[in-house]
């Protein structure tokens, strides 16, 4: 029913336009000249519904604009907008219709139709139709940034990396190899497609040009740093920022501290949150986490609690993952009580503990030999409906093995040798 509403309010003020034109006429057939052309009547219209991929609307809206006049080249623009919708709503079905409309109608087609069609095809994850117009284009037009840009997003939408690298490297020979936009999607493609060592190279290209790569671009290598653990490479690169006065942020900060966390390296993780606290860039809670992870794994309590604190502090909302942290670092100093604290004070905040959290108090358990409870916590997952994973049970077995070894050695030192 609202649709239909809907319809008939876009029905109605198609009308009104015309009842708008037709008075227009009126006026210039008695001597007054019309301020604008009939057709561009409805071009506010036609752009605001386009902006929103109302696609019923523009159709609409375009057969009232047609209704006035409007001569073949009119009509390119007129078009132009009905495929913008098509675009914003990621529909590159309905786009190809109107284009072959548009053929079949002799109405000239530009650079923009193109556009269009490549950011239909790129939004409905249609990668080969993007592929297909981009090629079609070329042989009509010079490529632009922007036509290149949506076929290469096309492609990073279904992670079809060689494909977005290969439309990037064909562009690169054009003028576009001078576009700072363009190289920094080669960047995040090369390192989409794990080819991090080519991205590096790349942007030591981009730095010989005269113009620099900004920090989104080190960024995105200092992120497939991190993402492999490679801290002392990710020093280097925020070095090599630094240098060329590219100023970092706080993803660059996080990204050092996110590969300090996955190694364990709680000192530097630390000492690079103290830099970036003094360099007055806020930590955010995913930057803190990952603090917290590298204290975890390197049993630093008092250090993943100054993290904790810094949250806190920041007014930012602990989520589970803090929590589990936190448990993680009290396990692995084996302070079984504040792991189980933990999970105490995540499930006061409101949150539901996952596997995560519970293999956290598990290991606490296991370091300290205490089986009992570790069977009783298992038995608590279960009737949580978490399903135990393999680290689950080898916390289980390390608490009864542990216990069992202390038992075997207290009896061997108490006996007569």
């Amino acid at each position: 029913a609202i649709a239909r509403v809907s319809t008939w309010q876009r029905s109605i003020g198609c009308i009104g336009k015309m009842a708008t034109v037709t008075r227009q006429v009126s006026a210039a057939a008695s001597g007054h000249f019309l301020p604008r052309p009939a057709w561009k009547i409805f071009l506010d219209d036609l752009n605001r519904l386009a902006e929103v991929g109302d696609v019923k609307g523009v159709e609409a809206c375009y057969k009232g604009a047609l209704s006035t006049g409007a001569r073949v080249g009119e009509k390119t623009v007129l078009l132009n907008l009905v495929l913008k919708a098509c675009a914003k709503r990621g529909d590159p079905r309905k786009a190809v219709a109107w284009f072959c409309r548009m053929r079949e109608a002799s109405v000239r087609v530009n650079e923009k139709t193109y556009g269009k069609l490549i950011e239909a095809a790129a939004k409905g994850g249609e990668v080969s139709w993007a592929e297909f117009w981009l090629e079609a284009m070329s042989k009509e037009f010079e490529l632009n940034t922007v036509a290149v840009g949506a076929a290469v997003d096309a492609c990073a939408r279904v992670a079809r990396w060689d494909s977005a690298i290969r439309l990037l490297e064909r562009s690169s020979c054009l003028h576009l190899k001078s576009d700072r936009i363009l190289q920094g999607i080669m960047v995040r493609a090369l390192t989409g497609a794990g080819q991090t060592a080519r991205a590096v190279d790349w942007l030591g290209s981009m730095e010989a040009e005269t113009f620099l790569p900004d920090a989104p671009c080190y960024n995105v290598v200092l992120h497939a740093f991190a993402r492999a653990g490679k801290v002392d490479k990710a020093a280097s690169m925020f070095t090599r920022m630094e240098h060329l006065s590219v100023a970092p942020t706080i993803v660059s900060y996080g990204c050092l501290i996110d590969a300090c966390g996955k190694r364990g390296r709680a000192v530097e993780a630390m000492s690079w949150l103290g830099r970036m606290v003094k360099e007055s860039l806020h930590p955010n809670r995913c930057v803190c986490n990952s603090a917290i992870s590298a204290c975890a794994k390197a049993a630093h309590m008092t250090e993943a609690q100054q993290c904790f604190n810094t949250m806190l502090s920041a007014g930012l909302q602990p989520d589970l993952i803090s929590y589990s942290g936190m448990a993680s670092a009290s396990a692995r100093a084996s302070h079984q009580a504040d792991a189980v604290g933990w999970l105490h004070r995540a499930e006061s905040a409101g949150l539901k503990p996952d596997v995560v959290m519970h293999n956290a108090v598990l290991l606490a358990h296991a370091k300290t030999r205490q089986w009992h409870e570790a069977l009783l916590r298992l038995g608590d997952m279960r009737a949580s409906s978490i399903a135990p994973t393999a680290a689950s049970y080898t916390s289980v077995m390390g608490a009864c093995a542990n216990d069992l070894s202390a038992r075997i050695a207290n009896n061997s030192g108490g006996g007569d040798g």
